[in-house]
């Protein structure tokens, strides 16, 4: 019951966002599904959809405008879009609470990169709420005898990678033992203010907002961690901060997209990564029955651990 009105009141506030017409709409769900919803969906012209365990539901008939788009935007941003151009530029407002606002629409480019976002189309609200204990049933397969291992876990979008990901580093931190996480997109932290809105241990650095791969390696060069986390494997240049960490001895802890091992292995960027030895374990998590569910297969032997 604590879970489910933890995650009621994570609901109530990331909505606090919404120009009051939508806040209202949304607000007049049943509690069930505030609890267990992850994302609302806002795009022009259509009705506001909330994402249950990766599916999407319409909550009304109320159709969204381009104003109410704006409106959603300029709260976010407590009315100074300027000041977050550099999170806006990579599509997102982060929120009080660990929350943050997905921003699409057509891109202003500058030098051929993304300098920010114009004539927005649609918004993606994704609630954060920190799901404390989630690692218990991994831990002792991720931390034996106050060794980690380097761990890859692996889920398609929207199952709980992240989730999982930071409960590991504030378990891991907990018993003492050095974490340092490249925080790219403030997903794993939520640093506001320079404070972690999500509990992350008491051992943990942080740095936050650069790339997460440039962002490792001056952690591990820095801070002197035993474990390095990383959230959302996606490019070659997190390989080589993957590869880096290894040549160091410094354990990973990472996530990335993939439907499964099979999956994972069949994809060039992750098949290199693989290759490189420095993963011993992959956690793969399923939802079954409602729940989740987490699978360790061991890279280093035979069989599962």
């Amino acid at each position: 019951m604590k879970i489910q009105e933890s995650r009621i009141r994570a609901y109530t506030e990331a909505v606090n966002c919404l120009p009051p017409r939508l806040q209202n709409a949304v607000l007049h769900i049943p509690d069930i599904e505030k609890s267990s919803c992850e994302e609302l969906r806002l795009r022009a012209g259509q009705a506001i959809y909330i994402s249950l365990e990766g599916k999407e539901k319409p909550v009304s008939q109320l159709r969204v405008g381009i104003e109410d788009l704006r409106e959603t935007v300029s709260r976010a941003a407590r009315y100074s879009v300027h000041s977050f151009g550099e999170a806006l530029a990579q599509g997102y407002l982060p929120l009080e609470g660990g929350h943050r606002l997905g921003v699409c629409g057509t891109a202003v480019l500058k030098a051929g990169n993304i300098a920010g976002i114009r004539t927005i189309t649609s918004l993606n609200l994704r609630i954060a709420c920190q799901s404390l204990g989630s690692a218990d049933s991994v831990l002792h397969g991720v931390l034996h005898d106050e060794q980690v291992k380097s761990t890859l876990v692996i889920s398609p979008p929207g199952f709980g990678k992240t989730t999982l990901l930071r409960d590991l580093i504030r378990q891991i931190s907990g018993q003492g033992i050095r974490c340092a996480v490249a925080d790219e997109r403030g997903e794993l932290a939520a640093l506001r203010d320079g404070i972690p809105q999500f509990d992350i241990g008491i051992q943990t650095d942080i740095m936050d907002g650069c790339p997460k791969a440039q962002g490792a390696m001056l952690l591990i060069k820095t801070m002197s961690p035993t474990v390095v986390a990383l959230d959302e494997i996606t490019a070659s240049q997190d390989v080589e901060a993957i590869a880096y960490a290894g040549h160091c001895g410094v354990a990973v802890l990472a996530t990335a997209h993939a439907f499964g091992v099979k999956d994972l292995s069949c994809r060039p960027l992750y098949r290199q990564m693989l290759q490189l030895g420095v993963f011993e374990q992959i956690i793969s998590i399923e939802c079954k029955n409602g729940g989740r569910e987490y699978k360790i297969s061991d890279l280093r032997g035979d069989g599962d651990a």
